[in-house]
């Protein structure tokens, strides 16, 4: 399987709570049409918690998306979900508390 030679992703840990989701663009959303489903911030990051929270309203709705969509969202989940980890783990390495906040944003 090739790799992708585009842009590579940016992700962030911005709690929901200051992620403004009715003024995102429709860019940020994975179904664009009509804007369902967010998994980027404002800044096009792909946050954490949004991702979260489409998984939880993807499974809240089972049978109301289809399979490439259910797949996407997955993939996009994992690779934030990888990159909170070794966000934390490099953090600890530095001997920081690993009670300490999550970085707002990371490129990669």
């Amino acid at each position: 399987r090739q790799r992708a030679t585009g842009p590579r992703a940016t992700y962030s840990a911005t709690p929901l709570d200051e992620i403004d989701i009715a003024g995102l663009s429709a860019s940020r959303f994975l179904l664009r049409e009509t804007r369902l489903l967010p998994y980027r911030d404002a800044e096009g990051h792909v946050n954490l918690h949004l991702c979260r929270q489409s998984w939880a309203q993807l499974g809240a709705s089972a049978g109301s998306y289809t399979r490439s969509v259910e797949e996407k969202l997955g993939r996009w989940l994992r690779h934030a979900e990888r990159w909170a980890r070794l966000e934390t783990e490099k953090r600890d390495s530095k001997g920081c508390s690993s009670m300490s906040a999550p970085p707002r944003r990371r490129s990669r």
